[in-house]
């Protein structure tokens, strides 16, 4: 009876650390926000089993068993560490070891929190409307890649803001890359996404996050006068402000 008990203490421990995760910020470090409540689920049900599993073996005794138990409590260190010492969520260095991809291709949304006002026929994207008091349009990376590979007339002119972390640029240019992840599930499938930054004169430590406000600039393969070529979307930086990490890190995937 020693290993049922034991297995029963490790579907409760582990019922509690998906609960836990289940319903504060800090599952959104490994999975998106919409699995939360399946983790709330499943935490219920394994608790219940394991609460279930104790009473129906509370009354065993088994005296010639004294360190069955005890040996099976180590099974419950790693997810305590996980709750106790829970990593962060993906930054400057995963990101840096993914190859810079081709902007998704997004299908047309007819509002969303950018302001945008109805698409127009033909457009992949809805015009952008900066707001009325003269303040910068939000838009997600993804978001922004994917107008500066399709339609990049949407953005010029438009002051645009973005949010993202520092993840350094290599090969001798100037700037840095503003980063978000995107997932489709969970952080395993998570693919970087990255805005190259100029004109911010200080120096940015990898995994700040900022919060950008600019305008679109048009980038070429070869270099310009002046400029440093990009292999990615550019924002021309006018403020950057340190901000805090959302409470949600990643940007959600992509429609296919």
């Amino acid at each position: 009876m020693s290993d049922r008990r034991s297995q029963a203490a490790i579907a409760f421990i582990v019922g509690t650390m998906a609960l836990y995760l289940g319903r504060s910020d800090a599952a959104l470090a490994y999975v998106k926000a919409g699995l939360q409540p399946l983790l709330v689920t499943s935490g219920v049900v394994l608790v219940g089993l394991g609460l279930v599993a104790v009473a129906g073996h509370g009354h065993d005794q088994h005296g010639d068993q004294p360190h069955g138990p005890r040996v099976a409590w180590l099974l419950a260190l790693p997810p305590l560490a996980l709750v106790l010492v829970a990593p962060p969520a993906l930054g400057a260095f995963a990101a840096s070891r993914q190859p810079i991809r081709p902007p998704p291709v997004l299908h047309p949304r007819p509002t969303g929190p950018s302001g945008s006002a109805a698409a127009t026929r033909g457009d992949a994207f809805p015009p952008l409307i900066p707001p009325g008091d003269g303040t910068a349009v939000p838009m997600a990376l993804g978001e922004y890649l994917g107008r500066d590979d399709q339609e990049p007339y949407t953005l010029a002119g438009v002051r645009i803001r973005l949010v993202g972390f520092v993840t350094p640029q290599h090969g001798g240019r100037d700037g840095y890359l503003l980063t978000r992840f995107a997932i489709s599930c969970c952080a395993a499938d998570a693919t970087a996404l990255r805005v190259a930054i100029r004109g911010d004169p200080l120096g940015r430590a990898p995994d700040t996050w900022l919060e950008v406000e600019g305008r679109w600039q048009q980038h070429t393969s070869n270099d310009e006068p002046g400029q440093p070529a990009s292999d990615t979307a550019v924002l021309l930086a006018e403020s950057v402000r340190v901000t805090r990490q959302p409470s949600g890190p990643y940007e959600r995937g992509f429609p296919l």
